[in-house]
């Protein structure tokens, strides 16, 4: 009989603890249930719902159709719970990450909250430095006809441009880069990065000789970069035939300046880029002029 009391004890003081550990367990969700209410119920107050929009940094894009972009990225709730204009929960990654895809245009998208209801939305818009104008370059002027897309400094093709002369950007013709595989004109790139940069710096020290680089492209299994004229727009342009090597800022720059300094003393001074059929510096430590008789 005691053996039995002394089990009956032991049971009894087991069923105590359970009841006080689902009382506890039962009073922790009840606690969490609330919070979790009392949360939602705050996150969904009027204080902290947005209902302002600043857009800042817009030259030639919109505001308006930033604002519009950023209205329906906020639309919509989380889980079907908590709304995304919140505050506390806007998607900030999200719309950033949206507007640059939508607007090629822009380089980078700063989003920040002013108050509990306003959020600003900073837009740094790319800057045009090139154009690109198709695969194949023209002999002589570019038709006014022909289409070209704006490109930035890292060679970014980013938007449709407007018809300009030959002179006011340097020219891209080739096909361009994809690194994503994608086909579309804007979001490619006018060449592989690495290349693009040492083209570039090829072209800007060709102006420092005052050598008038206009258009730069491929032909023949070689690059070539067209010089401008003065004499006429439409006539057939002087070329600039190369390679690409690890000489070509140094060795060749320099054989270059020292061969057309001497051919234009030969000349009287004449400007001899009119006349150039082509200059070949595709081998060592030579300069060969060809010009139009």
């Amino acid at each position: 009989m005691r053996v039995q009391h002394e089990v009956s004890l032991k049971e009894l003081r087991r069923e105590r603890k359970r009841k006080r550990l689902f009382a506890r367990i039962a009073l922790a969700a009840g606690i969490a249930v609330a919070l979790f209410s009392g949360a939602a119920v705050g996150l969904r107050s009027q204080y902290a719902e947005l209902n302002h929009i600043i857009v800042e940094g817009v030259r030639v894009l919109s505001d308006e159709d930033i604002r519009a972009f950023a209205e329906e990225t906020l639309r919509g709730k989380y889980a079907g719970i908590l709304p995304k204009a919140n505050i506390f929960l806007f998607p900030r990654r999200s719309l950033r990450d949206g507007i640059m895809k939508t607007y090629p245009r822009v380089s980078d998208v700063a989003v920040r909250a002013v108050d509990m209801r306003t959020i600003s939305i900073k837009v740094t818009e790319r800057e045009p430095a090139f154009l690109w104008c198709g695969e194949e370059a023209p002999i002589g002027a570019r038709p006014p006809e022909t289409p070209c897309y704006f490109a930035d400094a890292n060679g970014f093709i980013f938007d449709r441009a407007p018809h300009f002369s030959s002179d006011v950007y340097f020219e891209f013709y080739g096909a361009p880069f994809h690194p994503k595989g994608e086909k579309n004109i804007v979001g490619s790139y006018i060449l592989e990065p690495s290349e693009f940069r040492t083209i570039v710096s090829f072209y800007t020290k060709l102006k420092e000789l005052r050598l008038r680089p206009e258009r730069f492209f491929s032909r023949d299994g070689a690059y070539q970069i067209a010089f401008s004229r003065t004499d006429s727009k439409s006539a057939p342009r002087g070329r600039l035939v190369f390679e690409k090597s690890e000489s070509l800022l140094g060795d060749t720059i320099r054989n270059l300046a020292s061969a057309f300094m001497l051919k234009r003393t030969e000349r009287g001074g004449e400007d001899i880029l009119n006349g150039i059929e082509y200059v070949d510096v595709r081998f060592d430590n030579k300069v060969l002029f060809k010009f139009r008789d």
